[in-house]
Parts: structure tokens; sequence; C-alpha cells
């Protein structure tokens, strides 16, 4: 097997079970809900869709690695207890995907962490990206922590997203997570090749 098959955004993909219109990543609302299902062709039309995006609003640095943070709950436990209004487990798993194929390093930034702990991974990489589940969470980040931030990502249209607009538009580029189908819409990149000693994830 070569290298490329080992990558991350292969893995995905490569298992006899891919085929287009089979089930892929499933949600439901709660324990008690039936699962909804994105096919093998959609998760993949999304990560596409979100690589190309990030590959135009964040400066890909070639000599270094690449951070994006996200800063979202990545289990139904999580969501019930925190933000209980919140689903953001797909797209969690879609930006993790879309970074591994687009050479972009994964920085889980768990709220269940605490600040102080946030506080230094945010010093220490330097993220200037960050997918965040809610302008809630968008707030927290601006509010309390320093940071490198440019580029904030929202999944959910709450009742904060306007406040992070109003307070902080001139200091960062905002974004909803559906805005980013749009942008890549009209700039559709293909995966990179990623360097084999490139980190995938920081936890």
């Amino acid at each position: 097997m070569s290298l490329i098959d080992l990558l991350v955004f292969n893995a995905l993909f490569e298992t006899p079970s891919n085929t287009g219109s089979n089930r892929c990543l499933g949600k439901r609302p709660s324990f008690n809900d039936p699962y909804s299902w994105l096919t093998y062709d959609e998760v993949d039309e999304r990560i596409r869709a979100i690589g190309s995006a990030l590959s135009e609003i964040v400066e890909l640095k070639h000599d270094c690695e690449n951070f994006v943070g996200i800063y979202a709950p990545n289990s139904p436990e999580l969501h019930s207890s925190l933000n209980p209004t919140i689903s953001s487990t797909i797209q969690w798993v879609i930006m993790q995907h879309a970074c591994a194929a687009y050479s972009y390093t994964i920085v889980p930034l768990y709220p269940t962490l605490g600040d102080e702990a946030l506080q230094h991974i945010l010093s220490q990489t330097k993220v200037n990206c960050v997918l965040c589940a809610s302008g809630r969470e968008a707030l927290h980040l601006m509010d309390k922590f320093e940071s490198s931030l440019e580029i904030l990502i929202i999944i959910t249209n709450d009742s904060k997203f306007e406040e992070v607009k109003s307070r902080y538009n001139s200091k960062v580029s905002i974004y909803l997570f559906e805005e980013l189908m749009v942008i890549s819409a009209y700039l559709p990149i293909h995966f990179l090749i990623v360097r084999k000693e490139r980190i995938f994830q920081i936890s």
C-alpha cells in the first residue's frame, strides 16, 4: 500500500462500503430520535466544498503547520450538557476531514478543558481560524482570551451571532459555516497532495 493510501482523508473512502449512495455520516437530535443520514457522495461533496473555501480564506503556509481550531462539542452527550439547542457533530467531522484533505492541522478546543488550558493552546499554536458551534462560543473566545484569531466560522446562526458581528466584525472575518459552501461554488479546489510529515490533529 502506498503512502497516499494511508493518509487520513483517504481512510473515509478507501473501504468496501463506500459506495456513493451508501450511508456514511448520521446524526439524531436526541437518543430517542431516528438517525438522518448523509451518503458518501454527500459527505465527499461537503468535504471538498469546505476544504476549497478554507484554501481561499485561510492562508496556507508551506514551511510550517497550518492550524484550524474547533470550538464545538463533538458528541451528543456534550451537546445536551453544554448547549442543548446546538448540534455540531456533523460539521465537526466534515471540518476534520476537510482539514486533512487540504493540509490543515486540527486543534480541538474542548470547553471541558477549562479557560486556562484553552488560553495555553491558543498561545502555543497561534491558531488564527476557529470553527465555533454558535455565537455564544465565538463571544467566549473573543471576550476571554488573548489570541491570534483572524477568522471565525460559526455553525449556527443563533441569537448571539449578530452580537459577534456588531462587536468584532472590525477585528476578525466572520462566516457562517453554510457560507463556505457558497464560497467554494466559485472556487472549487481539488484535494491537495499532503506532506507525509504533516500533523493531522493536536489533542
